[in-house]
């Protein structure tokens, strides 16, 4: 069926025999009266029967009858609803789709269709929303642009959050309200742009992702140090502009009494930081220092060369040789020791032992220390050894008028000031004074950042000095050395000037002849400080337990032999001496180890080699030994 409306200029062209013949042509029984022209009205029609609505400038009464005469609905319209309604269709349509473009149609023209106890009300949308419309509560607005009231209560978000979103969608005529205790919006609209609405508020009322709070307790690393790391890691991703990095804030704290890390975040979160902080909480290696310091005079260190040579081994275990490095020449010399010193014999020396037990024999030369370090990778040690001396850093006097009467003398004022004179001192160091900051690199190599100072109050006072004279060695440098090598800095050299008065006691003293009883000697010499420094890397509990094994062991064989050389008046009386680490061998006797020391060790030496030297014990195992001559 084809129904189509025009207005009464139109129709009146068209005479009712040609609509008659149009009308059987398509066995249609509609029929127009032209002497009407504001209503129109068609036969029922079976609700299954599919029709073409084209309308032209029509009048919108017309067009409500027509609907209804299809639909079988019934419309109460309002006198106020007025207009002219054009449609162009081209294909049919069922009773239902008709309703739903008529319900356009009065979207269109400000017109809402609000059902009502079976009957459908036509007004103007300005008054629909103080009349009552169909209500639902929060379930899926119909399509349509009939109008309904929706009330929707927001399950996670807030309304004050969604109504300045939601004002902007809406239009004038629609109503728009919010309940803040409740949580809840109130809609009154079309239900097609209800539905709009809704779909847009069920996106924005989504659930904050929720986190949980972890603990992680670490074993190496510090809680305070690692907290920072992380915070700038998660504030990088946040300005990364990732949409889930807003979406839950992090939260990392330290606590130092545990040290651990308190940390609330997302399980996707986690995972990362997790995987962070276990890259970070590692063992870190160590770094084991030993070091020589020690003063040698300059007609001396010519004997005593960076790399030994031993040629020959007397019956007094003395040892003549050359070196390859002359180390006395002047300046700071730097140098590097293999870790072992191979002599024509066969013996594998090691090398730091041999130059300290040189120095602590040879009377040119003056061990001053021997510290020795542990300290983390990257990270600073420092021994100091030291007096805090006074030193005058200003003087100040101030004259005070006593309060009290003081009786004038012959010709003095009755009131005498009083003198008060003080002095600000600050305290310094003096003494030695050695910072080492080791770095593990690649391939076993250590970095040394070395600061040495040796300073003493000098026993001569100068004319015209203010306060004590301090004479101050240091020393600066930074190298790279391989795992248990020795470095050698050298060329810090001090004038030493002595006076040695002889005489013959009584007449050495006697005016005019008492300088033929008398000889007077000056002796100019240069003394040389050279800091001999070897690091070992740590990377294991073993590694460590055999430096401080070493350590202890030579601490106790020197109470044995002590213990060995003394004879007590009580008898079965014995000193105590410290047990032996856990873990570690008992010492074998001394005599035993007397007989396989080497030339360049003393007795204590041998025993500490055989017993505690770990990976130079072998040198005890029979090959190579030097006997006692």
């Amino acid at each position: 069926m084809i129904i189509t409306l025009m207005n009464h200029y139109t129709r009146h062209w068209i005479s009712k025999a040609s609509l008659l013949v149009a009308l059987g042509a398509v066995s249609c029984t509609l029929a127009a009266q032209e002497s009407n022209t504001n209503n129109t009205s068609i036969a029922p029609n079976p609700v299954n029967d599919n029709v073409t609505l084209n309308f032209q400038d029509a009048d919108i009464h017309a067009v409500i009858n027509t609907v209804s005469q299809i639909t079988g609905k019934n419309f109460i319209v309002d006198p106020r609803v007025k207009g002219k309604v054009t449609l162009v269709s081209g294909k049919d349509m069922s009773p239902d789709m008709i309703y739903q473009v008529f319900l356009s149609i009065l979207d269109v023209h400000n017109i809402v269709a609000v059902e009502s106890g079976g009957m459908t009300k036509l007004i103007p949308k300005a008054i629909a929303k103080q009349t009552p419309t169909p209500t639902t509560f929060g379930e899926s607005a119909e399509s349509g642009d009939q109008q309904i009231t929706e009330v929707y209560q927001l399950k996670f978000g807030s309304v004050r959050d969604i109504v300045p979103i939601l004002k902007p969608l809406l239009p004038p005529t629609s109503h728009f309200a919010a309940h803040g205790p409740t949580n809840t919006i109130i809609i009154t609209d079309s239900a097609s742009n209800i539905r709009r609405v809704l779909g847009i508020v069920e996106k924005l009322d989504q659930q904050e992702p929720v986190g949980d709070t972890h603990i992680i307790y670490l074993r190496h690393a510090q809680a305070e140090n690692i907290v920072g790391l992380l915070n700038d890691l998660v504030t990088s991703y946040i300005k990364s502009g990732d949409p889930k990095a807003n979406q839950f804030k992090i939260s990392i704290q330290a606590h130092e009494e545990t040290n651990a890390l308190v940390i609330h975040a997302q399980d996707e979160q986690m995972k990362v930081i997790r995987k962070v902080v276990d890259q970070l909480d590692i063992r870190r290696a160590q770094v084991y220092v030993e070091a020589i310091i020690a003063e040698i005079r300059e007609d001396r260190l010519g004997q005593l060369g960076i790399s030994w040579e031993g040629t020959n081994v007397n019956s007094n275990g003395q040892v003549s040789g050359g070196t390859e490095y002359d180390i006395g020449s002047g300046g700071l010399k730097l140098g590097f020791l293999s870790g072992f010193i191979t002599s024509l014999t066969g013996d594998r020396v090691p090398e730091f032992q041999l130059i300290l037990h040189a120095l602590r024999t040879d009377n040119e030369a003056n061990v001053l220390s021997t510290p020795n370090l542990l300290t983390l990778d990257n990270e600073e040690a420092e021994i100091r050894v030291a007096q805090e001396v006074p030193f005058i850093t200003g003087q100040f006097t101030t004259n005070v008028t006593s309060t009290q009467p003081i009786p004038p003398a012959a010709g003095a004022p009755g009131v005498n000031p009083i003198v008060n004179p003080f002095q600000t001192i600050e305290r310094k160091d003096v003494g030695l004074i050695l910072k080492i900051k080791p770095q593990i690199n690649e391939g076993n190599t250590v970095r040394l950042e070395i600061s040495e100072e040796l300073s003493n109050i000098s026993p001569t006072r100068v004319a015209g000095a203010a306060d004590l004279i301090t004479n101050k060695r240091t020393v600066q440098s930074t190298v790279i050395v391989d795992d248990g090598q020795t470095i050698v800095l050298g060329g810090l050299i001090l004038d030493d000037l002595s006076n040695t008065v002889d005489g013959v006691l009584g007449l050495s003293n006697v005016p005019f002849i008492g300088g033929l009883f008398r000889n007077k000697q000056k002796k100019k010499s240069k003394i040389n400080l050279m800091l001999f420094i070897k690091p070992s890397i740590v990377r294991s509990q073993s590694d460590l337990f055999g430096f401080t094994e070493r350590k202890y062991g030579a601490m106790r064989d020197l109470q044995i032999e002590a213990s060995s050389r003394s004879e007590y008046l009580i008898k079965d009386l014995q000193p105590t001496v410290m047990p032996p680490l856990d873990g570690s061998e008992e010492v074998t006797p001394l005599n035993d180890q007397i007989e396989k020391k080497k030339w360049w060790q003393s007795d204590v030496e041998a025993q500490h080699d055989c017993g505690y030297l770990g990976d130079i014990s072998n040198l005890c195992n029979g090959t190579g030994d030097v006997t006692n001559q």
